[in-house]
C-alpha cells in the first residue's frame, strides 16, 4: 500500500484537483449563473434570522431540537451562510460548489487507499465530479450541506479503515468525530452509513472469530453509532410527522398490490450512469409495453437485449477466466430479472382500480428505463464477485462489486423513509448524490480493467485515448442534462447577480425596515411579455418567496405580514374599510406561514413601476388612479 501512497500519487492527485476544479466550474455554469433562491431557502433564512437573541451555539441547539432531524440541518446550514454573506447571493452558491469540489476530491485518497490503484482513484474522482447525478442539491441553496457531509463521510471511511488495521485510540476518536459531523450536516442522507458500518463489523467478526475482534468491534460500534443516536433522540424526526408516517404508507401501498414501488431504489443506479437522453437507445415505452408479457418481450428484443448482450461480450474480455460461460450465465440471470421486473411493474394493472396508487404516468415509464440498466449493473457486479470468490484476486473486481452494492444500500434505506419521492424524472435528483459515488466507482473500475488488458506501450496509449474520449462523452451527456434541467425550468434566464442587484435596489428604495407592521408592495411590470416574465421571475412575485425575501431584511422580530401584488384589478377588488381605516385585504407572508386575509392600511402600501431595472415610486399616482372612495 505504501507503494501507491507516495510522491507520484501526490502529483496525480494535484492533476486530478486541477481537472475537477476546471470541470466543475464548466459543467456547473448554468447553476452558477441562473440558480435563484427558492421559497424553502427564504423560509429557513428568515427562520434562523428571527430566532431570539441567543448566542450562536444556542441557536444551533434550538433549531435542531425544534425543527428536527429532517429539516433542521437545512435551516442551520443556510442560516450560517446568511450570517456570513447576507445579500451576496452568488457567494452562497460558490460556497456550495467549493464544498462539492472538496467532497469530490476526498474520493481520490479513499479509493487509492482501499483499492491501491491510482488510475482507479483518478477516474472515479473525475467521473463523480462530472456525473449529473451528483448535482441534485443545487435546486436549493439550503441543501448544500450534503457536500460537506459527503466529504466528511469519505474521510471517515479512510480513518475507519486505519482504525481497523492499526487499532489506535486517536484514530478511533477522529473517526467518531468525523461520522458525527457528517451525520449532522445531512442526517437524512447519511444515516444509511450506520448500516454499512454494522455490516462491515459483522463481516469482520465472522472473518476473524476471536474474542478480541468482537470486543474491538463493539467498541467501534459504540463510538460510531451511540453519539449520533443520542443526538438524534433530542430532536423530532420532522415536526409535521410526514417522514415518520412514510414507511407505513409505503408498506400499505405495496400490500395493496402496487408492487412497482419495489423498483424505486433501482432507478437511481441506472440514472447514475445514463441520463434520460441516453435511455432512448432502449426504445420507447408506453402503456402497451406492459399490457402483456408478449409486448414486453417484444420491447426487450428491439433494444435492450442486444445492447446488454454486446456489453457482456465486451466485459467478458475483461472480467472472467471463461468468457463464454460468463456471457451465458450473466445474460440468463439478467433476462430472468428483466422478466421479473415486468411482473412487478405491471401487477397494479390487475388489482381493483380503487387500490391503484395514483402517480404521474410519465414518471412510471421514465423510471423503468434506468431500472433495466440497474439490473444489468447489479448482474455484472454479481458476476465480478463470483470471479473474485473463485480465486481471481483483483481489487478491481471488488470495486465493480462494492460500487453498485454501496449505491443500492443507500437508495434502499432512503426509499423506506421517503417512498415515491425517490423516483426521479431524470438523473438530477437530490437523493442520487451519494449513490452516484458507487456507480462512478463501478464505471471507473471497468475502464481501468480495459486499460490493464493491454500490456504494450502503444496499445495502452491508444486505450488511454479511447478512455479519455469516453470520459469526454460522459461529460457532454451530463452537461446536456444539467443545462436542460437548470435552464429549462426557468426560460427567462434570470441571473442570480441580476436578482441580487434588483433586490438591493428594491430594499434601498423601500427603506424603513426597522419598523414592525405589515407591508404590501404593488409592482407595475413592463407590458411586453418577455420583460414581464423576466421581472416577475427575478423578483419572485406572486409567491411567498418574494415576501420572505423582504422579511429577511427586516430587523428585530420580523413581526407583521408582507404581501405583493402585480395586478391592479386584484388591488382594486381587495380594497375595504376596516374600523374606519382604508386599506386592502389580501394574502401575506406572516413569519413562517401564509395568511389569506391580511389587512394592509394605506400607510402599509408601497408602489413601484419597474422600468429598465429601476424602481420608480408611483404610490401617489396609483392612489389617484384607484379612485378610492
Amino acid at each position: 500500500m505504501n507503494k501507491v501512497v507516495n510522491k507520484r500519487s501526490l502529483w496525480i492527485f494535484l492533476l486530478c484537483a486541477v481537472v475537477v476544479v476546471l470541470t466543475q466550474f464548466s459543467i456547473l455554469r448554468p447553476i452558477i449563473d441562473f440558480s435563484l433562491f427558492t421559497e424553502d431557502d427564504w423560509n429557513w433564512l428568515f427562520y434562523f434570522r428571527s430566532l431570539p437573541d441567543l448566542n450562536f451555539l444556542q441557536k444551533l441547539f434550538l433549531t435542531w431540537t425544534k425543527i428536527g432531524i429532517h429539516e433542521g440541518g437545512y435551516a442551520i446550514y443556510i442560516g450560517i451562510l446568511g450570517i456570513l454573506f447576507g445579500n451576496h447571493y452568488s457567494l452562497y452558491q460558490y460556497v456550495n460548489i467549493a464544498f462539492k469540489i472538496i467532497a469530490t476530491l476526498t474520493l481520490f485518497p479513499l479509493i487509492l487507499i482501499l483499492f491501491r490503484n491510482r488510475l482507479l482513484a483518478l477516474l472515479t474522482t473525475v467521473i463523480y465530479g462530472i456525473n449529473s447525478a451528483s448535482t441534485g442539491s443545487f435546486y436549493w441553496f439550503m441543501k448544500g450541506g450534503i457536500f460537506p457531509a459527503i466529504a466528511l463521510m469519505n474521510l471517515f471511511f479512510i480513518t475507519y479503515y486505519y482504525t481497523m488495521i492499526k487499532k489506535t485510540k486517536i484514530l478511533l476518536m477522529v473517526s467518531s468525530v468525523l461520522i458525527i459531523l457528517s451525520y449532522l450536516n445531512s442526517p437524512t442522507r447519511i444515516f444509511p452509513l450506520f448500516f454499512i458500518i454494522f455490516g462491515v463489523e459483522t463481516y469482520w467478526i465472522i472473518k476473524y472469530k476471536s474474542p478480541t475482534t468482537v470486543k474491538n468491534s463493539i467498541i467501534r460500534l459504540v463510538c460510531f453509532l451511540l453519539p449520533s443516536i443520542l443526538i438524534a433522540m433530542i430532536a423530532p424526526v420532522s415536526p409535521n410527522g410526514r417522514v415518520v408516517e412514510t414507511p407505513g404508507v409505503l408498506l400499505s401501498q405495496i400490500l395493496a398490490g402496487n408492487w412497482f414501488n419495489l423498483l424505486s431504489p433501482f432507478a437511481g443506479i441506472g440514472y447514475s450512469l445514463l441520463t434520460v437522453e441516453n435511455m432512448r437507445i432502449f426504445g420507447f415505452m408506453d402503456f402497451s409495453t406492459f399490457a402483456s408479457l408478449n409486448n414486453y418481450l417484444s420491447y426487450l428484443a428491439k433494444g435492450s437485449v442486444w445492447i446488454f448482450l454486446l456489453s457482456l461480450f465486451f466485459l467478458s474480455l475483461l472480467i472472467p477466466r471463461k468468457p463464454l460461460r460468463f456471457i451465458i450465465t450473466a445474460f440468463c440471470i439478467n433476462f430472468v430479472l428483466d422478466i421479473l421486473m415486468y411482473f412487478i411493474a405491471s401487477h397494479h394493472l390487475t388489482i381493483a382500480p380503487g387500490l391503484v396508487q395514483q402517480m404521474d404516468p410519465s414518471l412510471f415509464f421514465l423510471t423503468k428505463y434506468p431500472t433495466l440498466v440497474a439490473i444489468f449493473i447489479l448482474v455484472v457486479a454479481l458476476m465480478a464477485f463470483w470471479e473474485w470468490l473463485k480465486g481471481k484476486k483483483d481489487y478491481l473486481l471488488v470495486a465493480i462489486t462494492i460500487g453498485p452494492v454501496f449505491s443500492l444500500i443507500f437508495l434502499s434505506l432512503m426509499w423506506v423513509t421517503i417512498a415515491y419521492l425517490l423516483d426521479g424524472y431524470n438523473s438530477i435528483h437530490y437523493y442520487f448524490q451519494i449513490p452516484a459515488i458507487g456507480i462512478s466507482l463501478f464505471f471507473a473500475a471497468v475502464l481501468v480493467l480495459f486499460y490493464k488488458k493491454f500490456k504494450k506501450k502503444y496499445a495502452r496509449m491508444l486505450v488511454a485515448v479511447m478512455i479519455t474520449g469516453i470520459i469526454i462523452g460522459f461529460y457532454r451527456s451530463s452537461s446536456f442534462a444539467i443545462n436542460r434541467e437548470f435552464l429549462g425550468i426557468y426560460p427567462e434566464n434570470v441571473r442570480i447577480k441580476d436578482q441580487q442587484i434588483l433586490h438591493g435596489k428594491l430594499i434601498k428604495k423601500m427603506g424603513e425596515f426597522n419598523r414592525a407592521g405589515n407591508i404590501l408592495v404593488y409592482f407595475e411590470l413592463p407590458k411586453d411579455n418577455l420583460s414581464f416574465k423576466y421581472y416577475k421571475r427575478a423578483l419572485l412575485l406572486d409567491s411567498i418567496s418574494f415576501a420572505t425575501m423582504i422579511k429577511w431584511q427586516v430587523k428585530g422580530d420580523g413581526s407583521g405580514c408582507i404581501g405583493s401584488v402585480n395586478d391592479i384589478n386584484i388591488l382594486i377588488s381587495s380594497y375595504q374599510l376596516k374600523d374606519g381605516k382604508e386599506g386592502f385585504i389580501t394574502s401575506g407572508r406572516c413569519r413562517q406561514v401564509t395568511e389569506k386575509n391580511v389587512f394592509y392600511n394605506l400607510d402599509d402600501l408601497y408602489a413601484y413601476k419597474v422600468e429598465k431595472g429601476e424602481f420608480i415610486d408611483i404610490k401617489d399616482n396609483l392612489l389617484k388612479e384607484l379612485k378610492l372612495p
